[in-house]
């Protein structure tokens, strides 16, 4: 493994189908998930603008979004979209200024 690359081991798909475990691993280039998911959360961030303060009688204080990231780097909601693949997951809590 590269200092510029990080590891991401997924079980495609197709094998939990077929009902074997086959894992599959590739190196992501760094800077390429970097910005994949600078990309994405610079989007998401228009998302969170139109979201209330408040709902009812609750306050919104934080928020937690679980991302997708394919073997292919792909960033997504996670169980929503991406690439044809494996994918591992990422929790991102989001807290009010």
């Amino acid at each position: 493994m590269s200092e510029d690359t990080i590891s991401v081991i997924a079980i495609p798909d197709t094998t939990l189908v077929q009902k074997q475990i086959a894992p599959e691993i590739k190196e992501l280039p760094i800077e390429e998930l970097s910005e994949n998911i600078s990309g994405f959360l610079l989007k998401f961030g228009k998302v969170m603008d139109g979201i209330p303060d408040s709902i009812g009688d609750f306050k919104i204080d934080s928020m937690s979004v679980s991302l997708g990231v394919s073997v292919d780097g792909t960033v997504s909601i996670f169980g929503i979209g991406g690439s044809v693949g494996g994918q591992a997951s990422i929790t991102i809590t989001l807290n009010k200024k």
